[in-house]
């Protein structure tokens, strides 16, 4: 339902929250071409009114060192990433927002139900959407 430009990275909410508890990340402005936008730009969707913080392209750290004992394995070795510039949401999509998406056509009702058709949660985080249907939604 967000309409990013071309190029973007478009992580599904769910995933995207889980990325943002479990990795720290330190991002380095590479110095490659005119900036077009800094380091936390917002703006807002004119969709769902969802405010979109801008990341810059840059390399970061991921993972955990070997001699890191609480570290899971699959959390080894400390590896330097990288990732292109993207937008991403400040805040996790809404039962209010999805609902537009769902009025829209573009989107199914998420599996859990008993929080979503409850005015009084309107503005909790949507539950119970699958991968493809976070997917629809950031389509």
């Amino acid at each position: 339902m967000h309409l990013r430009p071309a190029g973007f990275l478009v992580i599904p909410h769910m995933i995207r929250s889980s990325l943002i508890q479990a990795v720290t990340i330190w991002f380095l402005i590479t110095g490659c071409g005119p900036i077009q936008f800094g380091v936390a730009d917002v703006r807002v969707s004119e969709v769902d009114g969802m405010e979109m913080v801008f990341i810059p392209a840059g390399e970061f750290e991921m993972g955990s060192a070997e001699n890191d004992l609480p570290a899971d394995e699959d959390e080894k070795p400390l590896h330097n990433g990288y990732l292109d510039a993207y937008w991403i949401d400040r805040t996790e999509v809404t039962n209010r927002m999805y609902n537009l998406c769902i009025s829209a056509g573009a989107c199914t009702p998420p599996a859990r139900t008993e929080y979503y058709l409850n005015p009084q949660y309107a503005n909790h985080p949507v539950r119970g959407v699958s991968w493809d249907q976070a997917n629809a939604y950031c389509g």
